[in-house]
Protein backbone atom coordinates (compact mmCIF):
# COMPACT_ATOMS: atom_id res chain seq x y z
CA UNK A 1 0.00 0.00 0.00
CA UNK A 2 1.24 3.37 -0.85
CA UNK A 3 1.69 6.11 2.11
CA UNK A 4 -0.23 8.95 1.83
CA UNK A 5 0.43 12.93 3.23
CA UNK A 6 -1.96 14.45 4.58
CA UNK A 7 -4.98 16.33 1.92
CA UNK A 8 -8.07 16.46 0.77
CA UNK A 9 -10.08 15.58 -2.38
CA UNK A 10 -13.46 17.45 -3.86
CA UNK A 11 -15.63 15.04 -5.39
CA UNK A 12 -18.07 16.94 -7.45
CA UNK A 13 -19.89 14.27 -9.68
CA UNK A 14 -19.75 11.15 -11.93
CA UNK A 15 -21.64 11.63 -15.63
CA UNK A 16 -22.28 8.53 -17.14
CA UNK A 17 -21.84 8.18 -21.71
CA UNK A 18 -25.61 8.92 -21.62
CA UNK A 19 -25.84 12.22 -19.64
CA UNK A 20 -27.01 11.08 -16.88
CA UNK A 21 -25.12 12.57 -13.91
CA UNK A 22 -25.01 11.90 -9.91
CA UNK A 23 -23.63 14.75 -7.62
CA UNK A 24 -22.27 13.47 -4.72
CA UNK A 25 -23.62 16.15 -2.40
CA UNK A 26 -27.77 15.49 -3.67
CA UNK A 27 -27.29 11.69 -2.13
CA UNK A 28 -25.01 11.81 0.20
CA UNK A 29 -21.93 9.68 0.92
CA UNK A 30 -21.10 7.59 4.19
CA UNK A 31 -17.61 6.02 5.18
CA UNK A 32 -17.65 1.76 5.88
CA UNK A 33 -15.30 -0.09 7.54
CA UNK A 34 -13.04 -0.58 10.15
CA UNK A 35 -13.17 1.73 13.13
CA UNK A 36 -9.17 1.92 12.11
CA UNK A 37 -9.48 3.35 8.65
CA UNK A 38 -12.04 5.72 10.03
CA UNK A 39 -9.72 7.30 12.44
CA UNK A 40 -7.68 8.20 8.99
CA UNK A 41 -10.42 9.55 7.04
CA UNK A 42 -13.20 11.87 6.78
CA UNK A 43 -16.10 12.97 4.72
CA UNK A 44 -17.95 15.93 4.30
CA UNK A 45 -20.43 18.14 1.88
CA UNK A 46 -18.53 21.34 1.44
CA UNK A 47 -19.21 24.10 -1.28
CA UNK A 48 -16.76 23.49 -4.25
CA UNK A 49 -16.06 26.04 -6.79
CA UNK A 50 -18.09 26.79 -9.93
CA UNK A 51 -15.22 25.39 -12.45
CA UNK A 52 -16.08 21.99 -10.91
CA UNK A 53 -19.49 21.95 -11.05
CA UNK A 54 -22.45 24.03 -12.69
CA UNK A 55 -25.48 22.25 -12.19
CA UNK A 56 -28.43 24.52 -12.62
CA UNK A 57 -30.76 24.83 -9.57
CA UNK A 58 -28.48 22.25 -7.72
CA UNK A 59 -26.21 24.49 -5.74
CA UNK A 60 -22.47 24.00 -6.26
CA UNK A 61 -22.15 21.56 -3.11
CA UNK A 62 -20.12 18.14 -3.21
CA UNK A 63 -18.21 15.96 -1.08
CA UNK A 64 -14.43 16.37 0.56
CA UNK A 65 -12.49 13.24 1.72
CA UNK A 66 -9.77 14.37 3.78
CA UNK A 67 -7.28 12.19 5.30
CA UNK A 68 -4.78 12.58 8.13
CA UNK A 69 -1.12 13.20 7.83
CA UNK A 70 1.14 10.05 6.55
CA UNK A 71 -1.73 7.27 6.73
CA UNK A 72 -2.35 4.27 4.12
CA UNK A 73 -5.23 5.14 2.78
CA UNK A 74 -7.97 2.51 2.33
CA UNK A 75 -11.22 3.30 2.31
CA UNK A 76 -14.72 2.81 0.80
CA UNK A 77 -17.34 4.98 0.30
CA UNK A 78 -21.45 4.27 0.02
CA UNK A 79 -23.96 6.43 -1.22
CA UNK A 80 -26.80 6.88 1.19
CA UNK A 81 -29.69 6.55 -0.87
CA UNK A 82 -29.03 5.81 -5.12
CA UNK A 83 -30.80 8.49 -6.97
CA UNK A 84 -29.35 7.33 -10.05
CA UNK A 85 -31.52 5.54 -11.88
CA UNK A 86 -30.46 1.73 -12.24
CA UNK A 87 -28.95 0.54 -15.33
CA UNK A 88 -31.37 -1.83 -17.35
CA UNK A 89 -28.34 -3.23 -20.30
CA UNK A 90 -25.65 -1.76 -21.62
CA UNK A 91 -22.39 -3.75 -23.52
CA UNK A 92 -20.62 -0.87 -23.26
CA UNK A 93 -20.10 2.15 -21.08
CA UNK A 94 -18.55 5.20 -19.77
CA UNK A 95 -18.45 7.12 -16.42
CA UNK A 96 -16.28 9.92 -15.75
CA UNK A 97 -15.45 11.25 -12.10
CA UNK A 98 -14.55 15.30 -11.37
CA UNK A 99 -12.82 15.88 -8.87
CA UNK A 100 -10.40 18.75 -7.50
CA UNK A 101 -7.17 17.69 -6.15
CA UNK A 102 -4.60 20.54 -4.92
CA UNK A 103 -1.40 20.29 -6.83
CA UNK A 104 0.17 19.62 -4.09
CA UNK A 105 -0.84 16.48 -2.86
CA UNK A 106 -0.73 12.71 -5.01
CA UNK A 107 -4.11 11.53 -5.49
CA UNK A 108 -5.92 8.05 -4.25
CA UNK A 109 -6.62 5.79 -6.52
CA UNK A 110 -10.14 5.66 -6.77
CA UNK A 111 -12.24 2.99 -8.08
CA UNK A 112 -16.19 2.80 -8.92
CA UNK A 113 -18.57 -0.03 -7.07
CA UNK A 114 -21.69 -1.43 -8.88
CA UNK A 115 -24.04 -3.84 -7.88
CA UNK A 116 -26.25 -6.07 -9.71
CA UNK A 117 -29.78 -7.65 -8.80
CA UNK A 118 -28.11 -10.76 -7.41
CA UNK A 119 -26.28 -8.31 -4.34
CA UNK A 120 -22.96 -9.08 -6.44
CA UNK A 121 -20.59 -6.33 -6.07
CA UNK A 122 -18.13 -5.29 -9.34
CA UNK A 123 -14.84 -3.00 -8.90
CA UNK A 124 -13.86 -1.10 -12.01
CA UNK A 125 -10.24 0.53 -12.27
CA UNK A 126 -9.64 4.16 -13.81
CA UNK A 127 -8.69 3.67 -17.50
CA UNK A 128 -5.00 5.47 -16.99
CA UNK A 129 -3.98 8.39 -15.02
CA UNK A 130 -6.19 11.59 -14.53
CA UNK A 131 -6.68 13.99 -16.73
CA UNK A 132 -6.07 17.33 -16.18
CA UNK A 133 -7.53 20.98 -17.64
CA UNK A 134 -6.38 24.45 -17.72
CA UNK A 135 -7.73 24.81 -14.63
CA UNK A 136 -5.56 24.25 -11.55
CA UNK A 137 -6.21 21.12 -9.83
CA UNK A 138 -9.53 19.97 -11.32
CA UNK A 139 -9.05 16.63 -12.48
CA UNK A 140 -11.40 14.12 -14.54
CA UNK A 141 -10.84 10.07 -13.94
CA UNK A 142 -12.45 8.41 -17.12
CA UNK A 143 -14.16 4.61 -16.65
CA UNK A 144 -14.96 1.94 -19.55
CA UNK A 145 -17.53 -0.75 -18.42
CA UNK A 146 -17.89 -3.82 -20.93
CA UNK A 147 -20.48 -6.38 -19.55
CA UNK A 148 -18.68 -8.95 -21.25
CA UNK A 149 -15.16 -8.68 -19.52
CA UNK A 150 -15.62 -8.17 -15.75
CA UNK A 151 -12.78 -9.56 -13.73
CA UNK A 152 -13.13 -8.20 -10.03
CA UNK A 153 -16.21 -9.23 -8.13
CA UNK A 154 -17.51 -10.63 -5.32
CA UNK A 155 -20.90 -10.84 -3.09
CA UNK A 156 -24.17 -13.44 -2.51
CA UNK A 157 -23.70 -14.84 -5.98
CA UNK A 158 -20.76 -14.46 -7.95
CA UNK A 159 -20.43 -15.67 -11.46
CA UNK A 160 -18.54 -12.17 -13.27
CA UNK A 161 -22.26 -11.84 -15.26
CA UNK A 162 -24.60 -8.22 -14.60
CA UNK A 163 -27.47 -9.56 -13.38
CA UNK A 164 -29.71 -6.44 -14.61
CA UNK A 165 -30.10 -4.01 -13.13
CA UNK A 166 -27.03 -2.62 -12.13
CA UNK A 167 -26.66 0.16 -9.55
CA UNK A 168 -23.74 2.51 -8.61
CA UNK A 169 -22.87 2.16 -4.61
CA UNK A 170 -19.79 3.88 -3.97
CA UNK A 171 -16.08 4.47 -4.52
CA UNK A 172 -12.80 2.61 -2.98
CA UNK A 173 -9.88 4.61 -2.25
CA UNK A 174 -6.56 3.00 -1.61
Amino acid sequence: MKKYFAGAILLGSITVLAGQRLSFSDCGMRLVGSADMKKDLSLSTTDIPNVLEDIPGKGHKGIKLTWKQDCFINGETRLNKNIMTPFDSFQKAKFTLRMRVPETINPPHILLRFEDAESEIFQILPAGKPTKSEVPGLQQMTYYIESSKLESSWGKKVNREIDWPLNFIGLFFV
